[in-house]
C-alpha cells in the first residue's frame, strides 16, 4: 500500500515543509526480520537510519527505478530525475548499484547519479546534501530540460522547454518558494523567452 514517507514506522525521515508534497513523492514499504525497504516510486525522499544493536541489524534498503541503495546507518537524500536516479550521502556510507549491476560505495559529501551505470559526479559539503530538505534546488551545469523537468515537480504550474532550448546549459541555484520570480529572470541568463500556453503551462523556447 502506497505511503508517504512521513509514515515510516522507527524512522527519522525529513518532511518539514510541503513543497509540492517533495515533488508528489510517492513511496512503497515492506518490513521484515532481516530488512527494512522502501520503494520510492516518485519524487524525492531524505532518510536518517539509526543502526539497530539487536543481534544482526536488519538491511535498510530503498529501490528507486532499477537502483538499489543499502545501508545500515547513514543519513542520504534520494531522488528520481528522470530516468536517473540521485544519491547523495550526507553522512555515513551507502552502498549503490545501478540497474546493470554495477556497485560502489559512496562516503559523507558524495554524489551519484544511478542509471544503467553510475556516476559519481562531484562531491559537496556535508550540510549542501539534498539541499531541496531547505528549500533549495542546486543545478550544476545541467541541461536545461533537465533541470525544468526536476522543477516541474516543485511547481503549481506545468512547465516545458522547446527542443531547441533542451540542451542550454544551466548553473544555478533556485529557491523553491520562489519558483516564479526566478522564471521571470531566466531571460535575462539564458537565451530563451517564456511563453505562456492556453492551458496555463509556461514553455520555455529559444530566442
Amino acid at each position: 500500500m502506497p505511503q508517504r514517507h512521513g509514515d515510516l514506522p522507527g524512522h527519522e525521515v525529513d518532511d518539514r515543509e510541503d513543497r509540492a508534497q517533495q515533488g508528489q513523492r510517492r513511496a512503497e514499504v515492506a518490513f521484515n526480520a532481516s530488512r527494512r525497504r522502501v520503494r520510492l516510486l516518485r519524487g524525492s525522499a531524505f532518510f536518517a537510519v539509526a543502526r539497530e544493536d539487536s543481534g544482526h541489524g536488519r538491511v535498510f534498503a530503498v529501490e528507486v527505478q532499477g537502483a538499489l541503495i543499502t545501508v545500515l546507518g547513514t543519513r542520504f537524500g534520494v531522488e528520481i530525475d528522470g530516468p536517473d536516479v540521485l544519491v547523495a550521502v550526507e553522512e555515513g556510507r551507502v552502498g549503490v548499484r545501478s540497474v546493470d549491476g554495477q556497485e560502489c560505495v559512496l562516503g559523507a559529501g558524495e554524489l551519484a547519479r544511478v542509471g544503467k551505470r553510475i556516476d559519481v559526479h562531484t562531491t559537496a559539503a556535508p550540510a549542501e546534501i539534498a539541499a531541496w530538505r531547505h528549500g533549495w534546488l542546486d543545478f550544476e551545469s545541467v541541461p536545461l530540460a533537465a533541470a525544468v523537468a526536476r522543477l516541474a515537480r516543485y511547481s503549481r504550474r506545468a512547465l516545458h522547454v522547446s527542443p531547441d532550448a533542451a540542451g542550454l546549459v544551466l548553473l544555478a541555484r533556485v529557491r523553491l518558494a520562489r519558483t516564479a520570480e526566478w522564471l521571470e529572470l531566466l531571460p535575462r541568463h539564458l537565451p530563451v523567452r517564456l511563453d505562456p500556453q492556453e492551458d496555463g503551462s509556461l514553455l520555455i523556447r529559444r530566442r
